[in-house]
């Protein structure tokens, strides 16, 4: 919940003690996340609220987990990163003939020529990755 006011010092801790009585209220409800905790921002200069948020983000994002492996600080495969440089390679090369499109025969071949040891379901697993995070530079026509 984001709330801006200008409200005289006297009147802050009721004012803010009745925000979260009412955030607690309305998030209390089946499907609303758990609230854990509230932070008093001041958003005009850095302060102790911005430091403490973006603690609190940090942490949350270390506790989060996809398919029982944390999401930040995983390495991406050598091998897809490999096959990236050849789509950006590719991209760059065919931009001006339209659309930059490879063939899955093609991004084969181009593997093979590279020496990148990788099977078709490392191939497809590392383009169906670089797509979804945006780096295929292309589209794959398979």
């Amino acid at each position: 919940m984001l709330l801006h006011l200008k409200v005289p010092r006297e009147k802050n801790d009721s004012l803010l003690k009745s925000m979260k009585d009412k955030a607690r209220k309305l998030c209390s409800n089946p499907g609303f996340p758990e609230i854990r905790g509230h932070i008093v921002l001041d958003a005009q200069h850095e302060s102790p609220g911005v430091k403490l948020l973006r603690n609190k983000v940090t942490e949350v994002i270390l506790r989060c987990k996809c398919v029982s492996h944390t999401l930040v600080g995983t390495q991406v495969p050598l091998n897809f990163v490999y096959l990236q440089e050849i789509f950006m390679e590719r991209s760059f090369s065919r931009r001006n003939t339209g659309l930059p499109v490879l063939r899955k025969t093609e991004v084969q071949q181009l593997v093979k020529e590279r020496d990148v040891l990788m099977d078709d379901s490392e191939m497809n697993q590392a383009a169906k990755f670089l797509h979804d995070a945006g780096k295929g530079f292309g589209i794959i026509k398979f």
